[in-house]
């Protein structure tokens, strides 16, 4: 019995000693998980200068676009109207 028992002690030893001396994983094994922090804040900034921004040749009707700015030099520009939902 007491063989038995210093058999198992030394099994447990060992996978214990052996469990603690695992290689570690390499630094590199993910390089961009180094900067997953700075990427993410890029993924969320918004392009300063779209293409689409490029295209300065916006269709706008003349005579009223003429009024509207007639109206925000003279400051007569409306009051926008408050816009509800529900009573």
């Amino acid at each position: 019995m007491f063989d038995m028992c210093k058999k198992f002690a030394l099994g447990v030893a060992a996978v214990t000693v052996a469990g603690c001396t695992y290689p570690m994983q390499p630094a590199d094994q993910y390089p961009g998980f180094g900067n997953a922090v700075t990427h993410d804040m890029a993924v969320h900034v918004v392009d300063p200068a779209p293409p689409g921004a490029a295209n300065t040749s916006i269709e706008l009707h003349g005579a009223r676009a003429d009024i509207l700015m007639e109206r925000y030099e003279s400051g007569t520009v409306f009051a926008p109207e408050g816009v509800e939902t529900g009573e």
